[in-house]
C-alpha cells in the first residue's frame, strides 16, 4: 500500500493556547501525525496517551490559522 498525506487547516480563536488532537485507529493506529504553523514550522506536541489504538496529543499554539 502507497502513502496518503491528509492535510486540515484548523482557525484557533483568539482566547485559543492549545489544540488537542485525539486520533483512534481500528484495529490499530497506523499513522503519523504532526502539527505545524501556517508557515510549515514544527509545533512540538506532547502526547498524553498511546496505546496502539488511541492517541491523543496537545500542542500550545497561538491564535490565527
Amino acid at each position: 500500500a502507497g502513502a496518503r498525506a491528509d492535510w486540515w487547516a484548523v482557525d484557533v480563536p483568539a482566547e485559543g493556547q492549545s489544540l488537542t488532537v485525539t486520533l483512534t485507529g481500528t484495529p490499530g493506529l497506523a499513522v503519523v501525525a504532526a502539527v505545524e504553523d501556517e508557515a510549515g514550522k514544527a509545533v512540538p506536541a506532547t502526547v498524553s496517551q498511546d496505546d496502539g489504538v488511541t492517541r491523543i496529543a496537545t500542542a500550545k499554539v497561538a491564535a490565527g490559522r
